[in-house]
């Protein structure tokens, strides 16, 4: 474990900002198109990434379905160490098949709001694990695409979680 935790620690030292697919270099990333100087946006990049831990394993909590759960850990295990390279992203397959599991009722059923996000996740989903016309073209790369849309659906279910939980305290107050 003392070996480990050196070698994961060496790796985290430098924080590379072209590499986007940890929440660290992307919030360097960020701060160096904010005009911070390398030392600030170092520190930027590690502030935003223990935030991005303590918020995703707080959701981790909040959550009531399971791939949601699972999607905030495996966000934690894919971007939160500095070290971690493009090959993580498959610990977002147990999110994908527990999402189909828990998806695979009739979508007539739904009401429409429900059917668009679960059309919008597909899409992300979609985007994650296949090499898609429009992340050829995206500015930064087909890495940084891909790792920008598992930041966005797991910020999109953040809002969702504290909206319905939002929603809920409303519905007891009245």
């Amino acid at each position: 474990m003392k070996y480990l935790v050196h070698t994961l620690t060496g790796f985290a030292s430098y924080i590379d900002p072209n590499k986007t697919n940890t929440v660290c270099g992307m919030a360097k990333w960020l701060g160096l198109k904010l005009n911070m100087n390398n030392t600030s946006a170092n520190m930027f990049g590690s502030v935003i990434n223990y935030l991005f831990f303590t918020v995703s394993l707080t959701f981790f909590f909040l959550s009531k379905k399971k791939w949601q759960e699972s999607l905030f850990l495996s966000g934690i295990l894919v971007s939160f160490l500095p070290s971690n390279w493009e090959y993580t992203l498959v610990y977002y397959v147990p999110v994908l098949f527990l999402f189909i599991k828990e998806n695979n009722e009739n979508l007539v059923q739904n009401k429409l709001s429900a059917n668009i996000r679960i059309i919008i996740h597909s899409i992300a989903f979609a985007m994650i694990f296949s090499v898609d016309f429009i992340m050829l073209y995206y500015r930064y790369g087909l890495t940084s695409g891909v790792f920008t849309t598992t930041y966005l659906l797991i910020g999109e279910n953040m809002l969702n979680i504290t909206w319905e939980r939002f929603k809920n305290c409303m519905n007891k107050a009245m």
